[in-house]
């Protein structure tokens, strides 16, 4: 069955799909692997074939990489065979080059890992220097389509180029990756990859679908705990999310990836990366001027902000003290509490897990631990008021269990927040009338005695059914 020719389309059909779903029987026969593989490759100039076939391929050579190392000079020679072809599909090449990225992957020596990733990486650039050719001639359509390739094609080597999770992580060997990736050989080829990632991205930012791939194949690195080719400088992140503003597509979620890269780096085992968190959290207060303070301009925005903002507490909260932000960080706390009274899900959601964080950090070193204290003695009781204005009414019911979150661990840990609800409940910004000071004064000491336990949901729910002036438990 290694004829294009012999072998009958819905047969052929047939056979491409029991090879994509039965990688794990080639794992216990790698004999019969090359015949399995030269039969795909065929197959994938069959048209119709195409997608199954590249994902075939992809799957058999994820699975089987370590079989397929001494056939990697091969693959490499029949991917620049599949390039020759003129019908050749974006997908397909994306997939056979992660396929052949996998097997580079399983290469026992780091340095004989830079040729095979330079040769691929060859193939890249060919099709980042189309795009700039074809946008300088004013094809844009064409021209992101073959950027979005380049983007898709790296993204798939990246994923392909992660650890797998069956393997050991030799901590000896640590030294020496860093000596590759970071001083020699390899630090010349990761050079390149970031140039074709940054020539891409720049100029087509307006471009969803690249800014998402770009986002993709950016965040490949973050998960690996060895230097490697997509384990990039922390200051290629940071550059990436401070070419964004306003106007660039999808700029939630070059907000998300920097939140990624934080995730990645808040235990005291990672590396600190005080200084990217710096970088983020000034571009952040800059977004938010932007959005003249007001999460309702941009919702989906607003969240990512405070979402990433949540991100730096506690491991780099001394940023916040940081001369370059200290101005402005009332902005932020105001930001947050507008998102926690905006009609909108998503900011509300982002700033009730902002401050539920925020309110629980304790045991940090005695200036930021006075910061920290210092807002909320600030800003405890606009918090307060934020929360009751959406037990009072303002909120839909299904929003009620992400507004305890917050005011359960407030009062927990504050021994204020009485006095501060108590402010809430019989302020002008209460906005309910349906209810009468004695309920009000018994709903209150009912959550205080909780402090925080299960069943204040339920009260919450009670009170918030009561403030909208109906008995009916569903009302929204």
């Amino acid at each position: 069955m290694t004829s294009a020719t012999t072998v009958p389309p819905k047969t052929r059909q047939t056979a491409v799909s029991l090879l994509e779903h039965y990688a794990a029987f080639f794992e216990r026969h790698t004999e019969l692997l090359p015949a399995a593989l030269n039969f795909l490759f065929n197959s994938l100039k069959t048209t119709a074939l195409t997608a199954p076939t590249a994902r075939a391929i992809s799957s058999l050579c994820s699975s089987c990489r370590k079989s397929l190392v001494p056939e990697l000079e091969a693959f490499l020679q029949q991917y620049e065979v599949l390039l020759s072809w003129s019908n050749v599909e974006a997908g397909t090449k994306e997939k056979v080059m992660g396929a052949i990225a996998a097997i580079v992957q399983a290469v026992p020596s780091e340095e004989s890992k830079i040729n095979p990733l330079d040769r691929l990486l060859c193939f890249v650039e060919s099709d980042v220097r189309s795009c700039i050719d074809l946008m300088t001639a004013g094809q844009l359509e064409d021209s992101q389509t073959k950027g979005l390739s380049a983007l898709r094609c790296l993204t798939a080597m990246g994923k392909a180029l992660q650890t797998p999770d069956d393997v050991a992580i030799d901590l000896e060997d640590e030294l020496h990756h860093t000596n590759v990736w970071q001083q020699g050989p390899g630090f010349r080829v990761q050079s390149r990859l970031i140039k074709c990632f940054n020539i891409v991205t720049d100029p087509l930012k307006g471009n969803g679908d690249i800014i998402q791939a770009g986002c993709q194949m950016i965040r490949t690195g973050y998960t690996e705990t060895s230097p490697g080719l997509f384990v990039f400088p922390p200051q290629v992140t940071e550059e990436f999310v401070n070419r964004s503003n306003l106007t660039t597509a999808c700029l939630s979620t070059i907000l998300e990836t920097a939140g990624a890269m934080i995730s990645r780096h808040t235990t005291d085992a990672s590396t600190n990366i005080g200084g990217s968190a710096l970088v983020f959290l000034v571009h952040l207060l800059k977004l938010i001027s932007l959005l003249d303070v007001n999460p309702t301009n941009e919702p989906e925005v607003a969240s990512s902000c405070v979402e990433l903002a949540e991100k730096f507490a506690p491991r780099y909260l001394d940023i916040y003290l940081d001369p370059q932000v200290q101005g402005s960080m009332p902005d932020l706390f105001i930001f947050a509490l507008r998102c926690l009274t905006a009609a909108e899900i998503l900011p509300k959601r982002s700033a009730a897990a902002f401050w539920a964080s925020f309110v629980q950090i304790r045991n940090q070193p005695d200036r930021t631990q006075r910061m920290v204290d210092g807002v909320m003695m600030e800003y405890g009781p606009l918090l307060s008021q934020a929360l009751l204005r959406n037990i009072g009414g303002e909120a839909a019911r299904s929003e009620l269990d992400v507004i305890a979150d917050p005011l359960k661990k407030m009062i927990f840990k504050h021994p204020g927040s009485k006095t501060w609800l108590n402010q809430a409940l019989f302020s002008d910004t209460f906005p309910s009338q349906a209810v009468g000071p004695e309920e009000k004064r018994i709903w209150l000491q009912k959550v205080i005695n909780l402090r925080g336990a299960k069943g204040t949901n339920q009260v919450i729910k009670d009170f918030w059914i009561a403030c909208r002036g109906t008995n009916l438990s569903y009302a929204s």
